[in-house]
């Protein structure tokens, strides 16, 4: 049990910023005062007269006897939280929503911010500030009283003089310190029956906090050397997502099944040299994810409802080249093979896009301005503008580059 004001300062004690040595952190009851007088008990969502039927969102759903591989073979809908809470307690919804008997529903990945846009007396539940998240408003307060100085107001918190300064003193955590309205636009809304699942992934950009404000889920996490064990796919592309094909074998939707061992065995043998931390989330729960760990999530629970918060860090710098990288390779890609000849590993049905759907397509011009704008972020704005496409090809056919393109190769025809 940890008070909720030190988790933050608890998580940069233990070394959870650490780049190569953070690990999860799970903090039983540490958003204990999320949950009282919570409105996100499914219950009282569905009986619920406050605007819940205002607040859009869409909602994935696939049948329970089969396991998606992917958000692409759900079926998407548009509903309200409102239709969807009823939906999962009682199945008594619109005609728009799928049989409750036969199906199991996620609302994922819905952000704070335009889920409540409408509804601002909810955004009031996500109190980040609570658990000594830093934010412009909250550090500047602080390092002003140990100067004797007055504090800001949420009005100055986005003074860039004030800000830059604060990312100075935030340095040595390697954080990025967000406004309020900030920690509203990167936190996410999860709400899923029992069964619903993010497969794994990890995200390029950032660490992660989540905590549970309903009902039970299960996260399998596993450290970032165990990379090569989990055999990772861009494609299709999502930026900041990096997905694994290894939970592409679950054996069904319900979490007792979660992984076929023999299929695994046959079909990912290196997998057997994964070390996965399995952590319970119950309500009140806040579990910390380091940088670049991967991570697949499970609703246990007959409903379960979450919430998490990316927090950047400034090597997100370097990822946000990466990314823009291989935004850059994949469309230069995709303008050139016919859509008949793209094909998508373990697809249950035809694609005809090396992108994720809701992936914006750039132009190559477009994406090349990417590259410039994040490289800009590292390097001497002058000094990108000058990169040119022939500076990218380059390095891409640099000798070290096709080694490991075609070790890589090798090693998937073996």
């Amino acid at each position: 049990s940890t008070s909720s004001s030190l988790l933050w300062e608890l998580i940069v004690a233990k070394g959870g910023l650490s780049l190569n040595k953070g690990q999860p952190l799970h903090f039983k009851d540490a958003a204990s005062s999320w949950i009282e007088d919570s409105p996100w008990v499914p219950d009282v969502m569905v009986s619920s007269t406050d605007g819940l039927d205002q607040c859009h969102v869409d909602a994935l759903f696939w049948e329970k006897e089969k396991d998606p591989k992917s958000e692409s073979e759900c079926e998407k809908i548009s509903t309200n939280l409102k239709q969807f809470a009823i939906w999962a307690t009682s199945g008594e919804a619109s005609d728009a929503l799928p049989d409750h008997k036969s199906h199991c529903g996620y609302v994922s990945y819905q952000y704070v911010s335009k889920v409540f846009e409408h509804t601002p007396k909810y955004q009031k539940y996500f109190q980040w500030g609570s658990l000594g998240i830093p934010t412009t408003t909250s550090h500047l307060n602080k390092h002003a009283a140990m100067e004797g100085n007055e504090g800001v107001n949420d009005d100055e918190e986005e003074n860039p003089e004030k800000r830059e300064k604060l990312c100075s003193q935030l340095e040595q955590q390697q954080v990025v310190p967000l406004s309020e309205h900030e920690l509203l636009e990167n936190s996410a809304f999860w709400f899923g029956t029992k069964g619903g699942k993010t497969h794994l992934h990890y995200d390029t950009y950032g660490c992660n906090i989540a905590v549970q404000l309903y009902g039970i889920k299960t996260w399998y996490l596993f450290p970032p050397s165990d990379t090569p064990h989990l055999y990772p796919s861009r494609i299709p592309y999502e930026e900041s997502t990096v997905r694994s094909n290894v939970m592409n074998v679950t054996a069904s939707s319900t979490p007792s099944a979660d992984i076929d061992e023999k299929e695994l065995d046959s079909t990912f043998p290196l997998f057997q040299k994964a070390s996965p931390f399995i952590m319970e989330l119950h309500p009140g729960d806040v579990l910390f994810i380091p940088r670049h760990w991967w991570h697949h999530v499970v609703c246990m629970s007959d409903t379960a409802i979450s919430t998490n918060l990316w927090i950047p860090l400034l090597s997100d710098k370097e990822d946000r080249l990466k990314e823009a990288l291989v935004q850059c390779i994949v469309g230069a890609f995709e303008d050139r093979i016919p859509q008949t000849q793209i094909q998508i590993p373990d697809a249950s049905s035809p694609k005809t896009s090396l992108f994720c759907a809701n992936q914006p397509r750039y132009s190559h011009d477009q994406n090349l301005r990417l590259v410039r704008f994040a490289l800009g972020d590292i390097i001497d704005s002058d000094e990108a503008e000058r990169i040119s496409i022939n500076h990218i090809l380059e390095a891409i056919v640099h000798p070290s580059s096709i080694q490991s393109i075609t070790s890589h190769l090798l090693s998937v025809a073996q």
